[in-house]
């Protein structure tokens, strides 16, 4: 199994985790693993959201109304100006 040491952890950030993890009676490693584990979940969550949303924009069709002139002509007036 894969270790993880950390190196120069703000002292708040190291006190947060020691109370969550007696809060929890857990060890400093098992909080900390916890911890990770919701965090990356979430994010994974998120983005599956953000996923599912853009495949829903893509997938509906745009309404336009028509004002009687076509796209290629917008652009055409557009390109003299």
């Amino acid at each position: 199994m894969a270790s993880l040491q950390i190196r120069d952890m703000p002292e708040d950030l190291y006190e947060s985790l020691r109370l969550k993890a007696e809060k929890d009676h857990r060890s400093l490693a098992q909080q900390a693993l916890v911890l990770l584990s919701e965090a990356l979940k979430a994010g994974q969550r998120d983005s599956s959201r953000r996923m599912d949303a853009l495949m829903k924009i893509r997938s509906s069709k745009v309404e336009t109304k028509s004002i009687g002139i076509s796209i290629t002509e917008l652009i055409q007036e557009d390109r003299r100006r």
